[in-house]
């Protein structure tokens, strides 16, 4: 009996119909693009943490977690999202 949800590929032979799984499916696959989602997020790098504790200084549970008008801290803001950005461009991870 074939589990619900499963889906049928066919066989070798004419007409013969044979489950797959996703393993199945999914060891094919050796060659870009695979299909993933990355769930989580990226560490914020050494240069931003310096930076915030720089411009807002220290970070703790009660204090400087909002926005902020530092134009300094934007600045190495946005060199960091760049600097990722072109890493994911490098990795094949781009979208």
């Amino acid at each position: 009996m074939i589990e619900p949800g499963t889906r049928l590929g066919t066989g070798s032979a004419k007409g013969e119909r044979r489950a797959m799984t996703s393993t199945t499916i999914s060891a094919r696959r050796t060659r870009p693009p695979f299909r993933a989602d990355h769930v989580g997020s990226l560490l914020r790098p050494d240069a931003l943490k310096t930076a915030r504790d720089t411009y807002l200084g220290p970070q703790t549970p009660a204090t400087n977690l909002g926005p902020h008008d530092s134009t300094e801290l934007r600045a190495v803001e946005d060199q960091c999202v760049l600097d990722l950005i072109a890493m994911q461009g490098a990795s094949d991870c781009a979208p």
